[in-house]
């Protein structure tokens, strides 16, 4: 499944761009793509060994995002996610289903019902990798 994800990622960031209708990215946070120091940051993720490690990066990555929007987390709502979506698209981190299934597996349990910021980042990330998953391209 890692290699059928890989390619699709491959094929989506030659074709969707930040001001993709398929991202609805909002333009006044345009100018800060493509959001590299994220991109930095998410393609670390495969150097870290253990689930909790690996979400720690994925927790930065959502830090570094709402910090490039300049925004505090209540007043984000839902304008992250299409950004989260980009720089995954952009990184195409290898084995990200394996990496999301291994965090999913010890982890998923322990974060349900939790309400810190760990949690909402797992569960924005796991479901930007699901879009992504199902993204199909018109055109």
């Amino acid at each position: 499944m890692d290699h059928k994800l890989e390619t699709h990622i491959d094929h989506l960031c030659r074709v969707v761009t930040a001001d993709h209708d398929l991202l609805q990215i909002n333009s006044k946070y345009r100018a800060q793509g493509p959001w590299v120091p994220a991109q930095r940051e998410l393609q670390k993720i495969n150097a870290y060994k253990t689930p909790v490690d690996k979400l720690e990066c994925i927790v930065r990555v959502w830090k570094i995002i709402l910090g490039l929007m300049s925004a505090n987390p209540k007043d984000v709502g839902s304008d992250d996610f299409p950004i989260l979506v980009f720089v995954i698209l952009q990184v195409n981190p290898r084995a990200l289903h394996t990496t999301s299934k291994y965090i999913e597996f010890y982890l998923d349990a322990k974060l349900k019902g939790e309400t810190s910021i760990r949690s909402s980042v797992w569960n924005k990330f796991s479901t930007a990798v699901e879009f992504i998953k199902t993204l199909i391209l018109r055109g």
